[in-house]
């Protein structure tokens, strides 16, 4: 089982360092390359489309952003500053609503060309082309900031009833050839423009390859597909792409912060096993190796382990417009699936976090680094013992079961066959409920699928109510990082990319005003908003959450990390790493 004091550690992201003790290794020769591994191959390097991890294992490296997190010289965290950017935004009349960045004059692409105010306008056209209906579109036009008609803009070609928005009518204009000109829908401050800017979805396109990649009716765009059909503004070009099998980047000389980076270039190796991984790393062909269940077990000990939490809570949907199960539109019911899980027996089995809640526990609430999570639980309104009550989980299924007449409940649970604690989670419910509800009350079907497959049957519930009964899923969203309230955006009625058919006026209104302008800037304000917001979700039973995931990995003893602890933003800035 998994030992309380790391345990502690992965809950609060605050490990001290772990490789003091280890041994000299002796000196490199050669390159200097880190090896990683990647779970599952990349889909795209097109920072519009990219949706998955390995997506972004790829983009992150390849991609310049007007601005980036750095490590602190004294390693004690991470501090946003200009990538691209020349100097932090101004705002132009005072108000908050207009702003103008500058590029720097130095900035290039891999090729040695400029990169200009027109390089970021084009590549941000694409990112919201109506036409084009990139997955990234929602997140760039709208998360720390919402960019003036943008949403209108790229939503057009689906909204009902129609809609027509100029490509000019949207807040993003060029100054200068040097100065992007920003309209925004409300006031915002300097650091939620910059965090904006973080984004890979925010990054740069390089439009001669990007237009010579567009199919005739520029309906699709090839870009981003293999190695020559890119180019990189940030720090590793990718030199090599070979599709389900290893990725090759090599530092970009021409990367306006070349100095900052310690590294010749980094190797990733497609590994979907997660026993070959592991034997790789202690091979010394990989240099750091993420650890499932029962990987974390038995290397609990050992000096080289990296501690952490993700934004993961995985969380168990119920549709509730399913046509052939009205009772999962019965309250009562969810709410017996809810205190019918047993959240801690899941967490050892599984070596997560037990999560009777939504927001995660690296969601940031203050400017101090105060934690929500901290907050919300001094708050007390989550049930204790991780909300499982099996007692009042039967009451309230008898209760829903003869409310809506019946006698015994079948249906099928979904999960992702390549993530272990969604097979974990949904083997101990196909067991463990029917010893809570009756055997010959509940029946429940498993049915393991890839990634994709899960997910597209998610999203397209709201439109086809049949598409699933039940699923595993999670959200990881960055806009909540520093902005508790923004977690539950994707639980409103109106958001355009949500996972299933959500619904609440109560969780509208409360959201609704948590982002205006004179309620945003009030920390405190936003953090009680959200906290009314999570007892919503959790009276209402919206979703089903049962586990926050960790990230516990290893890292290899010739690696010499940038800091000391994990941040939110940037892990263990493994970028910026160097090989001793």
């Amino acid at each position: 089982m998994f030992r309380k004091g790391l345990l502690l550690l992965l809950v609060l992201a605050m490990a001290t360092s772990v490789l003091s003790g280890c041994s000299k290794p002796a000196e490199p020769e050669g390159p200097k390359i880190l090896n990683l591994p990647s779970v599952r191959p990349a889909a795209t390097a097109n920072i519009h489309l990219a949706s998955l991890d390995a997506d972004g294992e790829i983009t992150s490296l390849i991609t310049g952003t007007l601005y980036t997190w750095l490590p602190t010289a004294d390693r004690s965290g991470a501090e946003l500053v200009p990538e691209l950017a020349d100097g932090k935004p101004v705002d132009v009349n005072g108000d908050g609503k207009v702003w103008h960045i500058k590029v720097r004059q130095d900035a290039k692409w891999e090729n040695g060309e400029p990169i200009n105010a027109d390089s970021f306008i084009y590549s941000w056209k694409m990112g919201l082309d109506p036409v084009l209906v990139n997955a990234q579109a929602s997140s760039l036009s709208r998360n720390y900031i919402e960019i003036e008609e943008a949403v209108k803009y790229f939503g057009q070609a689906s909204s009902d009833p129609k809609i027509e928005i100029a490509w000019e009518d949207v807040g993003i204009k060029k100054a200068d050839d040097h100065t992007i000109e920003l309209t925004l829908t409300g006031s915002y401050s300097d650091v939620e423009v910059m965090r904006h800017f973080t984004m890979n979805s925010s990054g740069l396109v390089y439009e001669p390859l990007y237009e010579a990649q567009m199919n005739a009716d520029r309906t699709a765009t090839q870009y981003g597909t293999a190695s020559d059909k890119l180019l990189s503004s940030g720090p590793f070009k990718l030199a090599k792409w070979v599709k389900g099998a290893e990725r090759v980047f090599e530092a970009n000389p021409n990367y306006v912060h070349a100095s900052r980076i310690k590294l010749d270039g980094i190797v990733y190796r497609v590994v979907e096993d997660a026993g070959t991984r592991v034997q790789m790393f202690e091979s010394g062909e990989l240099d750091y190796v993420g650890l499932d269940a029962e990987g974390i077990k038995t290397y609990a000990e050992d000096p080289r382990v990296l501690p952490g939490a993700s934004r993961y809570v995985r969380q168990l949907e119920i549709n509730h417009t399913h046509p052939d199960y009205p009772i999962f539109a019965n309250t009562n019911f969810r709410r017996a699936m809810y205190h019918a899980i047993d959240r801690a027996t899941i967490a050892d089995l599984s070596n997560t976090i037990p999560a009777p809640w939504i927001v995660p526990y690296t969601s940031v609430a203050y400017s101090d680094g105060t934690l929500f999570r901290n907050l919300a639980d001094a708050a007390g309104y989550v049930s204790d013992n991780y909300g499982y009550d099996p007692e009042l989980a039967l009451q309230l299924f008898n209760t829903a079961m003869e409310e809506e007449g019946l006698t015994k409940l079948s249906f099928v649970l979904n999960y992702v066959t390549t993530v272990n604690d969604h097979v974990i989670i949904s083997e101990f419910l196909q067991e463990s409920l029917p010893q809570i509800f009756g055997e010959d009350r509940i029946e429940i079907e498993l049915a393991g699928l890839p990634s994709p497959q899960n997910l597209q049957n998610l999203k397209a519930s709201p439109t086809n109510p049949k598409a699933y009964a039940m699923a595993m899923s999670q959200w990881s969203l960055s806009a909540g990082d520093f902005a508790p309230n923004r977690i539950f955006e994707v639980y409103t009625s109106t958001y355009a990319r949500k996972n299933g058919p959500y619904s609440s006026a109560r969780l509208d209104a409360l959201y609704a005003q948590s982002i205006q302008d004179e309620v945003r800037k009030d920390e405190r304000r936003v953090a009680e908003l959200a906290m009314e917001m999570e007892q919503v979700y959790l009276e209402e039973v919206i979703n089903v959450p049962v586990n926050q995931t960790t990230s516990v990995g290893l890292i290899a003893d010739r690696v010499s990390l940038p800091l000391d602890e994990r941040h939110t933003s940037i892990g263990w800035g493994l970028t910026y790493a160097e090989i001793k």
